[in-house]
């Protein structure tokens, strides 16, 4: 009953976000969610009361968004005049992100900023920086204050809403070594204490891995060690988008659910590997499968935090104890209840992660794990003798075989909304996460993890490992990079639409649920097939008649215009500028191109 109500507080926080809570339009909505239930405990799918329930649960998720969203919404900060400048005090609240020649803080001020009255987060970037700060500190600085903004192109990425997501109020730059100004640390304080001396760490690991390792793995390093993703190069990051590997860059489930799989079956293996007298006294008082629940969680929670507790991370280290949980209860078989109760516990917390795309991501590819180790797998008769060395062997075979099928099946089901977000076809990832998943979580995280643990104990200049390290990533990047230029491996597509998506996932749904028809299951397996090859088609949208079209993006300083002429060529005007993070023809004007299913420019 767990997994209904999650899904039904889901839809009920949909439909609150997409409606104004006006009493007709509400009553109207829930009026149909009660014929629902109503109809699916007359076709005797749910009771009475598991019916009510069911609708009571979309009620709350509605009532729940209107609360805890719209009622809750701070108003928007008033920006300053082009000549005003303020004087910011606050602390910091978030892990610092540091870059070549910059630093990026979130600061909390103190003081009132505007007629609210209200306390504000401001995202900071600092320029020409010769000092480093940490989460938890005081400090000050001179700025002008902006709201967030991003383009105004219909359909296009919403930064001022990503921002707003997060807590951010307004933006500000400034320049030069003593454009901030330290007043207080925040060792001082007993709560900020803990997460500035993780981001002290953080630094340290940073400096001396900037001193050892050259790049490109460098950037790699720091983005799965302490998800600094500062120093990594677009292009590497391009090349593991179109690899499909993209995933591996930020610190999330795979990493964290890789390296407690790591833990937990060192741990346990090991105890049952004790003398018969020890193991038998240990297990009076703990199981050895409870042993490796206490001895995964804290190393675990540990990389999590050091990792900067974003909050991708930091969903995903949820999920990790509820499944950990279970193990411990014994209810390793009540995953799907387990991942609902994350689910509902995050949407609790923060109703608008629901259209986070991490979020998105994380929890579709937690159930289609969920889903394959739920399948009944066809055990093969073995031989009731079997020698320990065969018996091993296979066993190391089938779970080499479970990997990869299991890694197959994760990028097929995030395969929609990968295209949806980014325009991409991820084809190569169905093949490359078999292997590069694996080579993360077993290999260079672990190492490098080791590596930083080691320097963070010696307080070392230098970081250990550091040859080892570089040459495994090195190597890593290496086979990415040959992946990412096979002939067609940058395969651009039209973000599906939602109707072709819902019919995709239908069809995988059948072939979950109808085990015993294969009728049933080849004709959903037929259509799923069918949509992905029309994704990857992604026909051209063209004119009629002697009409042409002309389309205006915003792209920061003016506008661009794509003309679509009748005979169908294509004319780019102003494709935008580059700046140092951001290219915004890659950004906003292929984006555009790609959902028309223009794949050549003829005039620029």
């Amino acid at each position: 009953m767990l997994p209904s109500l999650a899904a039904t507080f889901i839809v009920g926080l949909f439909v609150g976000s997409q409606i104004q809570f006006f009493p007709l339009s509400a009553s109207f909505l829930l009026l149909f969610a009660a014929l629902g239930a109503f109809l699916l405990e007359r076709l005797n799918r749910y009771s009475a009361s598991q019916a009510t329930w069911l609708y009571g649960t979309v009620l709350f998720g509605v009532v729940y968004w209107a609360v805890a969203v719209n009622l809750t919404a701070k108003p928007p900060i008033n920006e300053s005049s082009p000549d005003s400048i303020r004087e910011i005090t606050g602390r910091i609240v978030a892990p610092v992100q540091q870059a070549p020649q910059r630093l990026v803080m979130i600061i909390r001020s103190d003081d009132r900023i505007d007629e609210s009255g209200q306390s504000r987060q401001v995202k900071l970037t600092w320029r020409e920086n010769e000092r480093i700060f940490f989460q938890g500190d005081v400090v000050a600085f001179r700025g002008k204050l902006r709201r967030p903004s991003g383009s105004l192109n219909p359909g296009g990425f919403d930064y001022e809403a990503y921002l707003e997501r997060q807590g951010i109020d307004a933006v500000a730059t400034v320049t030069g070594p003593e454009a901030v100004r330290f007043l207080r640390s925040g060792q001082t304080h007993i709560w900020w204490s803990i997460w500035n001396r993780f981001d002290r760490w953080r630094s340290s690991i940073r400096l001396a891995a900037i001193q050892t390792i050259p790049q490109p793995a460098l950037g790699l390093y720091l983005g799965i060690i302490i998800g600094d993703r500062g120093y990594l190069d677009q292009d590497l990051s391009d090349q593991f988008m179109v690899t499909g590997t993209v995933h591996l860059l930020s610190i999330s489930g795979s990493h964290l659910g890789l390296v407690a799989l790591l833990i937990f079956t060192v741990v346990r293996w090991s105890t049952l590997l004790l003398p018969a007298d020890w193991l038998l006294t240990l297990s009076r008082r703990i199981t050895p499968t409870r042993l490796a629940v206490l001895c995964t969680f804290p190393p675990v929670a540990a990389y999590a935090c050091l990792a900067g507790a974003e909050l991708a991370t930091m969903r995903s280290l949820l999920m990790m104890a509820v499944g950990l949980g279970a193990i411990w209860l014994g209810q390793e078989r009540r995953l799907f209840h387990a991942l609902s109760a994350a689910a509902m516990g995050m949407l609790l917390h923060d109703p608008q992660a629901l259209f986070d795309i991490s979020f998105q991501l994380s929890f579709l590819s937690v159930m289609a794990i969920v889903v394959w180790i739920s399948w009944p797998a066809t055990k093969e008769p073995e031989p009731e003798e079997a020698p320990e060395k065969t018996a091993t062997i296979k066993t190391c075979l089938r779970w080499g075989k479970d990997s990869m099928v299991m890694s197959g099946v994760v990028t097929l089901v995030t395969l929609p909304l990968v295209a949806y977000y980014f325009n991409q076809f991820p084809w190569l990832g169905l093949f490359t996460n078999i292997m590069a998943v694996p080579v993360m979580g077993v290999l260079l995280v672990p190492v490098g993890l080791c590596a930083a643990v080691w320097q963070i104990l010696g307080e070392a200049s230098t970081l250990p490992l550091a040859s080892l390290n570089q040459w495994l990533l090195e190597y890593f990047v290496m086979a990415i990079r040959f992946v990412s230029m096979l002939p067609g491996g940058e395969w651009h597509v039209a973000a599906p639409s939602v109707p072709t998506m819902l019919l995709f996932y239908a069809c995988l749904v059948v072939i979950w649920k109808h085990k015993g028809r294969p009728v049933f299951r080849c004709a959903a397996g037929a259509g799923a097939l069918l949509v992905l090859l029309w994704w990857a088609w992604s026909p051209r949208v063209f004119l009629d008649g002697d009409r042409f079209r002309v389309t205006f993006l915003d792209v920061g300083q003016g506008d661009s215009a794509v003309v679509e002429l009748p005979d169908g060529q294509v004319v780019l005007i102003d494709g935008g500028a580059t700046y140092e993070r951001f290219d915004m023809g890659r950004g906003v004007v292929a984006p555009f191109l790609w959902n028309r299913g223009i794949r050549v420019i003829d005039q620029v």
